[in-house]
This record gives structure tokens, C-alpha cells and sequence, in this order.
């Protein structure tokens, strides 16, 4: 077989514009692969900033300011290259206040994350992974996609012991290492509130 080029995080925009009733939008940022175990800390500032009904974007842009009825962010890491995102569903009079409001949501969490939330963000994680083991079909899925991936199946403890390993400080710097990267967008509904390119990527900035 031919060797294959590594995968590379390139982004880029898609824009669609339709008449549903609302806008529903996925911003990208360049991620972490599964090589070294760079992911882990990523994958913990994503369930912190927009894990659940106690994250930073759910309490703030939901309960606080009414802008979404559902937000999350997410980490996916690849063999290669990762994808970090944030998507939500908004009104197309709220999209362009959502955006900057979730942009600044990370940007703040990069720097004050705290080991409350990292603590509680890795106990989520280990509960999830408990979960897609308990039946036979989602124990083997499991074992497969390790298999791909390193070369091994890992036992739920190492991977416990994984998640154990990330500081604080890993999760900060994972979070501040999305910072100042131009963020890719997907978007379709009524679009015209979205911001242009270039004030996407000055939001996505970390503060001065």
C-alpha cells in the first residue's frame, strides 16, 4: 500500500442559507490527535466548557442570557489531527450575540478553569466510559477502535489512570491552544446575523 499523507486540520466556511425558523451552527477549531495522549486534556476542557447542564455554556448562554435552547462542545481526536467544536441552535437575531458570547466563554475558561470543574468533568468521563461497557456489543466497538488506534486493547483502568494524570494546568493550556486560530464555520438557516470571517477570528483571540 502506498503511504498515506497525515491528516492536517485545514477549516474553512459553509454558509447555507434556508427559511427555517432557526440558525444551527457548528464553529471548529484545530484539535489534538490520539497520538500521545495529547487528547485527554482537550477532551476535559470540552466536557468543562460545554459538557452538560453545569457547563459554562449551558449556565451562560442558556439560563443566563436565553440564547440557546441546547449548546454543547466537543472534542473529537483523530489519528492525525483532532477537531475541537461548539454547536448550537439559535434565533437569527441572537446568532451574531451567541457567537461572541460563546467565544468569550472559551476564552475565559482557558484561564480560569478550575479543579472543581476538572474534577468533575473527569468523574463524567469515567461514568460515560463505564457506560459503553456494559453490553457486549459497545465493549467490542470499544476494543476495536483501540485496536486501530494503538495498536492494543487498554483496560478501563489504564484509561482511567489516563484521565487521572491531567493537571489543571494541562487543561488550561489545551484550552489556550485553541485561542488565536481563525475558527471554521457551519451554518444553515437565516445566516445574515453571522459575523464575517475576520471578526470571527478576532473573537476567537485571546484577550490582550
Amino acid at each position: 500500500m502506498p503511504e498515506r499523507e497525515p491528516g492536517e486540520y485545514r477549516g474553512g466556511e459553509a454558509r447555507i442559507g434556508s427559511d427555517e425558523e432557526q440558525v444551527h451552527l457548528v464553529l471548529g477549531l484545530p484539535g489534538k490527535p490520539f497520538a500521545g495522549g495529547t487528547h485527554y486534556p482537550l477532551q476535559i476542557f470540552a466536557s468543562v466548557l460545554g459538557g452538560g447542564l453545569s457547563s459554562r455554556l449551558f449556565q451562560e448562554v442558556r439560563e443566563e442570557r436565553g440564547l440557546a435552547y441546547a449548546i454543547d462542545a466537543f472534542h473529537w481526536p483523530f489519528s492525525d489531527c483532532g477537531v475541537f467544536g461548539i454547536g448550537a441552535g439559535t434565533a437569527p437575531e441572537d446568532v451574531g450575540e451567541l457567537i461572541e458570547v460563546a467565544l468569550a466563554c472559551l476564552r475565559q475558561a482557558a484561564e480560569d478553569v478550575s479543579e472543581v470543574e476538572v474534577a468533575r468533568a473527569r468523574a463524567q468521563m469515567k461514568v460515560g466510559l463505564l457506560a459503553s461497557l456494559e453490553s457486549p456489543g459497545g465493549k467490542l466497538e470499544q476494543m476495536a477502535r483501540q485496536v486501530l488506534i494503538f495498536g492494543r486493547a487498554i483496560p478501563r483502568e489504564e484509561l482511567a489512570a489516563r484521565l487521572d494524570a491531567v493537571t489543571l494546568e494541562d487543561v488550561r493550556a489545551a484550552g489556550r491552544s485553541l485561542l488565536g486560530h481563525q475558527p471554521t464555520i457551519a451554518a444553515i438557516g437565516p445566516i445574515q446575523g453571522i459575523p464575517a470571517a475576520k471578526r470571527l477570528r478576532q473573537a476567537a483571540r485571546a484577550a490582550d
